[in-house]
Parts: structure tokens; C-alpha cells; sequence
């Protein structure tokens, strides 16, 4: 008579079907060289770093790790943890590279864990990040104890996409400014002003300006490799987690109210790849939902991690 499998001899089974479907992605996922990544960490002072959780943010589209900074250090959120917050590939003071792709930043993350020596973290990212963070997650479940995804569907974003538009749209606005003829902030800022007429969104940009002071001359460049962003615009906009790849852990989405990039059209999209998803709405909260409403974002992020 066949022996019908138990609980746990299907779930045995399934979790090994589910690594050999890893492991084939593994060998045909990318052969880019991962670049040195920038990394501000912050912790919870009052325990040992070996009782401390590990989580790694990741930044959004032209943003850095400076984004998070205040937002980590709430109470609540760094209670038991010790954040990493990245800039990414071609962001911040992170290293430059010609390829600008999903896979390439999923490559740059892994060689990130390995140089600190942390086999399992809770990953998470806001927008682009979070692109980063579910392609991650998908690939090397193995390095995932949870994933916290911040407005961001796992679908391609389309021309017709009012909010990958305006994106592109600056990206493309400060690829298109000789940055040689900037004399001050305020040249730039009356330079982008036709292109980029929302002062916020503006602004927002402006934080890419670096200057350096040799030889008592004042020259100014932008921090981001906004040439190697803007040519490959596609590649980041066409990104979509592998057809029947999933993350089978404990994965926490938050949707901005005001915002249409994970509309609760997209959650069913979202748990296909993601069956075990938590997927809230923040109120009164646009794209960047950890700036619009920090009070919601972090009690909800902290009660997900918190959680056994």
C-alpha cells in the first residue's frame, strides 16, 4: 500500500522543489561584477550587536541612504535592531558601473552580506529598493528572514505610468543640464526649474548636486551617475520577479494612499509571488510613504519585525 505523506514530508518536499528552482535561477541570474556599496549603520545602543537583529533598507530612485536616517532612529524601530541602510549602485557614495539593472543591485547586495559575514537578514526597500529587495528575496530565500517592501508593485512600470513618468522625467531633466556651468545651487535650481517645475520634486533632486574646491575653484557634478541611470531606464522599469518564483517567508507590503504604485488591483500580483504577504494601506501617505506618514510606516515595519 503507498505511504501517503505527512505534514511535515510535504513541506519537506516542497521546500526542496522550491531551492532546486532557486538554485537553476542562481545559474543563469547575472554575470555582473558587484561594486562596493556605501553603508551608514545604526543600532540599538542599549544591546550586544550579536543579540541585535540585522535589517537592510534600500533607498528609492536618485535617493540615498540619508533618506532613512532619521527615519531608523525612532524608538520603536530601533528597538532590537541594528540597520543598514545602503546607497545603492550609481547612488550616493557608492561605486559608479556602466550596468544599471535589478539583477546587477541583487548581485551587489549579496556580495554586501557576504563581506559583513550575515547569512540571514530581514531585507527591505522603497521603491527601486524594493524592486531590489523582492528580486533579492526571490533568488536568495535562503539569506531572507523577512522582507518589508515600501510602494512598490512587483509588476513592469509602464509609459502610460504617471508616476515611473515622473521619475524618468527628472532623471532624464539632470541628464540633460550641462552640470560644467553650474556655478552655485541656485544656477541649478533655476536650470532644472522649466524641467522639473514642482519645487518638492525639485528639490528632492538637488540633493544629487555635489561640489568639490581645488585650487580655490568651485566645481560642481552630481553624486548619482545620472548618465549610467538615465541609459538604463528600461532595464529598471521593466522589472517582473521570474515567472513561478516565490518567497515563502514572512513579507510585510505598505501601499501609500495617495499613491498608485501597489493599488489593491496589483495585490493579487503580489501574492503570487508573495503567498504569505501582509499588505497595508498607510494613510494620508503618497509615494514616499516613510516621509508622508513616519508615525504609521515605523509602528507598522516594527510590529512585522517584532513579530515571531
Amino acid at each position: 500500500q503507498r505511504r501517503v505523506p505527512g505534514i511535515r514530508q510535504s513541506y519537506n518536499m516542497l521546500l526542496r522543489h522550491h531551492f532546486l528552482f532557486l538554485a537553476r535561477q542562481r545559474r543563469s541570474f547575472s554575470t555582473a561584477r558587484p561594486v562596493r556599496l556605501n553603508c551608514v549603520e545604526y543600532k540599538d545602543p542599549s544591546l550586544p550587536v550579536d543579540q541585535l537583529r540585522n535589517v537592510v533598507m534600500m533607498h528609492g530612485m536618485l535617493g540615498s541612504a540619508s533618506n532613512f536616517r532619521t527615519f531608523v532612529q525612532r524608538p520603536e524601530l530601533l528597538k532590537g535592531n541594528r540597520f543598514f541602510l545602503l546607497d545603492l549602485r550609481n547612488h550616493g557614495l557608492s561605486e559608479h558601473a556602466t550596468e544599471m539593472s535589478i539583477q546587477a543591485m541583487t548581485i551587489d547586495l549579496l556580495a554586501f552580506l557576504d563581506d559583513r559575514n550575515i547569512s540571514s537578514a530581514i531585507i527591505g526597500g522603497h521603491s527601486l529598493g524594493g524592486r531590489t529587495a523582492m528580486n533579492f528575496a526571490v533568488h536568495y530565500a535562503d539569506r531572507v528572514s523577512k522582507l518589508m517592501v515600501l510602494d512598490v508593485a512587483p509588476v513592469p512600470s509602464m509609459l502610460n505610468d504617471d508616476g515611473w513618468n515622473v521619475v524618468a522625467n527628472v532623471v532624464k531633466s539632470l541628464n540633460s543640464i550641462d552640470v560644467t556651468q553650474i556655478r552655485s545651487r541656485s544656477d541649478a535650481d533655476a536650470m532644472l526649474k522649466p524641467l522639473i517645475p514642482d519645487t518638492v520634486l525639485r528639490q528632492f533632486a538637488l540633493q544629487n548636486l555635489a561640489f568639490s574646491d581645488k585650487d580655490g575653484q568651485v566645481r560642481y557634478s552630481w553624486r548619482a551617475n545620472i548618465q549610467s541611470i538615465a541609459a538604463n531606464l528600461p532595464n529598471l522599469a521593466g522589472f517582473k520577479p521570474p515567472g513561478g518564483s516565490e518567497f515563502l517567508g514572512p513579507a510585510l507590503f505598505l501601499w501609500g494612499e495617495n499613491s498608485n504604485y501597489l493599488p489593491p488591483a496589483l495585490h493579487p500580483l503580489v501574492r503570487e509571488h508573495f503567498p504569505y504577504a501582509d499588505i497595508r494601506m498607510v494613510p494620508r501617505a503618497g509615494h514616499w510613504i516613510h516621509a508622508d506618514n513616519p508615525t504609521a510606516v515605523s509602528a507598522a515595519m516594527a510590529d512585522f519585525i517584532q513579530r515571531t
